[in-house]
């Protein structure tokens, strides 16, 4: 039976099974190259910010003071991240061995060097983050501080003019509180200063909330706020007011906190994801999109999940035509000419023509389905139909072909390449004779090619057939 043939290629179970830790693993290899040039990016930009750091703490230094370990920190962690680049940038260019011809220890040892690196850009960066906050908080304390300064001078006494002549205002006072000491007591003014203090507080609270508001928090955590503004403005004891600062301040502080660590995880949970999703795209040759067009983590999951299906198929399909190649080749066949070719309602094929005789050989075609297409076929460097003649010699090739298709399966089987459904197996008939157009395809200049003669053909079979009796 070789007329026409067409088959439904799968993998056995082993061979799947090999192949995919391959693939897993190349896309790992992949995924943590991409997650490493990422995160060097990431401390590069984190490289500016100690250095702007750096200034800040300078100034810092030079109006309170106490900030000397801080400035160690941010020097010697910038010293680590520039010296850290050389290393990790010669990993960044490390060549990703081919999955199909690596073996898997191969790509375990540079999977194990991409994650050395990656490991420790993730250490730097997280050591550089960490700093950078630390900077952050004691500019924001800095700066609560000078607020809390410059509402208590806003509501204290004014200044006494430099030109006061302080022993006539040590009369004045005496005289004063001579005259209105049956009214008011000391106790008064003591009361009246720690009133002062107490609404100077208040104040400076009230305005620490107001600031928080400006930072991107959620909405849950903004009534918050609102509502302890509300309760601060009630607050009327000086005791409520410590509770307030105990309780209700620090919860807020720390429902912030937590905000923003579940925030930077969910950003890094997204990001490691995404370049998971351009591994595969670029794999699959499938068009990017933006990160914004997905909604939340689980759109990108449903999405990486519906491309690993497709590249999964893809990479299958691409072992199973190599080894119809390598097998086709190694049975003498060489390559001679192939074309892309895309039919009018869209479909994609891609033809192969492997040498079998003078003037034929057997035409493979690949279909957007997986299916394997096999036929033999007369050469020519035009459009035509075969003669009569033409025909009878492309049958008897045919029949010839019989006992190589079944050789060519059995090696298929040696490489893990099953027969998972047999679409067609026609016998060889007249009808099925073809001749194919060369210039419709990109032919391999080192092998020489011959047009079909069928009149060539017909004296060598004759002269073979001859020398067998």
């Amino acid at each position: 039976m070789s007329g026409p043939k067409s088959s439904s290629y799968t993998l056995s179970s082993h061979m799947r099974q090999q192949l995919l830790a391959r693939m897993h693993n190349d896309h790992e290899i992949r995924v943590k190259i991409r997650m490493l040039d990422h995160d060097v990016q990431l401390c590069e930009e984190l490289n500016k910010k100690l250095e702007n750091s750096l200034h800040v703490l300078s100034g810092l230094q030079e109006l309170r003071g106490g900030y000397e370990d801080l400035s160690k920190m941010a020097t010697d962690s910038k010293n680590e991240l520039l010296n850290s680049f050389v290393k990790i940038r010669k990993t960044q260019s490390i060549t990703v061995p081919d999955y199909m011809t690596s073996t898997i220890p191969e790509q375990e040892r540079v999977l194990r060097q991409v994650q050395t690196s990656l490991n420790l850009t993730q250490k730097i960066k997280r050591d550089a983050e960490s700093i950078v906050s630390k900077i952050e908080n004691a500019g924001k304390t800095a700066q609560r501080d000078a607020q809390q300064q410059i509402v208590e001078c806003l509501m204290s006494e004014p200044d006494i003019p430099v030109e006061t002549n302080y022993s006539q205002l040590e009369k004045s006072t005496t005289e004063i509180s001579e005259i209105i000491g049956g009214v008011y007591s000391f106790d008064a003014f003591e009361s009246d200063s720690q009133n002062r203090e107490f609404d100077n507080s208040k104040v400076a609270l009230n305005s620490y909330l107001l600031g928080l508001l400006n930072d991107d928090l959620s909405k849950e955590i903004v009534d918050e706020i609102h509502k302890a503004i509300d309760r601060l403005k009630a607050i009327t004891q000086e005791s409520a007011l410590r509770t307030f600062k105990s309780i209700t301040l620090k919860k807020i502080e720390s429902d912030i906190k937590l905000y923003h660590e579940n925030v930077l995880f969910e950003k890094r949970r997204f990001d490691d994801l995404l370049q998971r999703y351009y591994v595969l795209c670029e794999r699959g040759g499938i068009t990017v999109n933006e990160p914004r067009a997905f909604e939340n983590y689980e759109s990108l999951e449903k999405t990486v999940k519906e491309i690993e299906e497709i590249v999964s198929k893809q990479i299958e399909q691409r072992y199973i035509a190599d080894c119809v190649d390598e097998v086709m080749q190694d049975m003498g066949y060489d390559l001679i000419g192939k074309r892309d070719v895309r039919k009018k309602s869209g479909k994609y094929f891609r033809n192969e023509l492997f040498n079998f005789s003078d003037g034929t050989a057997v035409n493979v075609t690949y279909s957007p389905e997986g299916n394997i297409s096999m036929e033999i076929a007369g050469l020519s460097h035009e459009d035509r139909v075969p003669s009569s003649e033409e025909t009878s010699a492309l049958t008897r090739e045919m029949e010839s072909f019989c006992s190589a298709f079944s050789e060519f399966e059995k090696r298929l089987v040696e490489k893990g390449v099953i027969v998972g459904s047999r679409i067609a197996l026609l016998p060889p008939k007249p009808e099925y004779a073809t001749i194919l157009n060369l210039n419709d395809y990109e032919l391999e200049s080192k092998i020489e090619v011959s047009e079909i003669n069928a009149e060539k053909k017909r004296k060598k079979e004759v002269k073979m057939y001859r020398r067998e009796e």
